[in-house]
């Protein structure tokens, strides 16, 4: 047997349980939550849709910062355009923007010299960036059936 921590209580069979919702503390040195989860990830482009399956994303929140990943394959596509945004984020982020990993597989792209993401502040998206030659292109209309995202990002809620 272990000892209990403010709300965190030791398990019988192993670990620290922390309680289902979270008790903050004001002690910034305190770890006051800790969870691991789930979410459901989808695109969303300003128009247009993109149907995407294993859209199952993955979480862990330690305190104040959420990591998450998660791997959407497109199965369908009907006019995407403009922005894209991978939706969905168990946790909204908090006042500045982080970057995001991402990597894209079978995009319909022939001339991108880059691809990047972000998280926004206050918000629960990634957003997908394309650029070519340095000028900033429309995400959406890159996204084809068959079409493969892997994404990462750690931020502060």
């Amino acid at each position: 047997k272990g000892i209990s921590v403010g709300n965190a209580t030791p398990s019988t069979s192993s670990g620290v349980a922390f309680p289902a919702t979270a008790v903050a503390v004001a002690d910034a040195n305190t770890l006051d939550d800790y969870e691991e989860g789930t979410f459901t990830a989808a695109i969303a482009t300003a128009s247009g849709t993109v149907s995407t399956n294993a859209a199952t994303g993955y979480y862990t929140k330690i305190g104040n910062q959420v990591s998450v990943r998660g791997y959407l394959n497109v199965t369908s596509v009907s006019t995407p355009s403009g922005e894209a945004n991978i939706t969905g984020l168990p946790f909204t982020s908090g006042g500045t923007y982080i970057g995001a990993s991402i990597y894209l597989v079978d995009i319909a792209a022939t001339a991108v010299t880059s691809v990047q993401a972000y998280v926004p502040p206050s918000g629960t998206t990634i957003t997908v960036v394309i650029y070519n030659a340095g000028a900033r292109i429309p995400a959406g209309p890159y996204f084809v059936a068959n079409a493969q995202v892997m994404y990462s990002a750690t931020y502060n809620v």
